[in-house]
């Protein structure tokens, strides 16, 4: 447990702000990315591609702070999110309209095999379609706060 003296210094501290010098910002600037929080929401088989997906937006967007590196790796993130959900949902469709390639046991009945009503399929699509209207309104979003970040519309944030 922290002494008195120490919560008054760690409040006197704080509002300091946090890095100043050059060489401080320079040594912190990736911690976002060091720490990779958001990267847990990544599938195994996506890091390839999303270590490109980053580099490349870090590369483009020069986050300047903590903010916009948070920012910019949920816009790596929300990226992912939707190709996920097109490359599902392109599989699902081909699935659904190519049932009989999929090498099922000729025996069996036409009963038997697997099907997919047309109610179901267009429920099933619909959801595809409203999850992807809400993974894109997250990137919108991010992207939309970095730019008023970046303009500075939310305040002075220092770089």
């Amino acid at each position: 447990m922290a002494t008195n003296k120490q919560l008054e210094a760690n409040r006197r501290n704080c509002k300091l702000g946090g890095v100043k010098t050059k060489e401080g910002k320079s040594v912190i600037r990736f911690n976002a990315r060091k720490h990779g929080i958001l990267s847990e929401l990544i599938a195994r088989d996506e890091e390839g591609s999303y270590k490109v997906y980053i580099e490349q937006l870090y590369s483009e967007l020069q986050p300047g702070n903590i903010i916009e590196e948070m920012l910019v790796e949920r816009i790596a993130v929300h990226y992912m999110k939707l190709k996920r959900l097109i490359k599902a949902e392109s599989e699902y469709i081909d699935y659904v309209s190519n049932i009989e390639e999929f090498g099922f046991d000729a025996t069996l009945s036409t009963s038997d095999k697997p099907s997919i009503s047309t109610d179901n399929f267009e429920k099933l699509v619909s959801l595809y379609q409203r999850y992807e209207v809400s993974i894109e309104n997250r990137l919108y979003k991010s992207f939309d706060e970095l730019i008023k970040i970046k303009m500075g519309l939310f305040g002075n944030y220092e770089h």
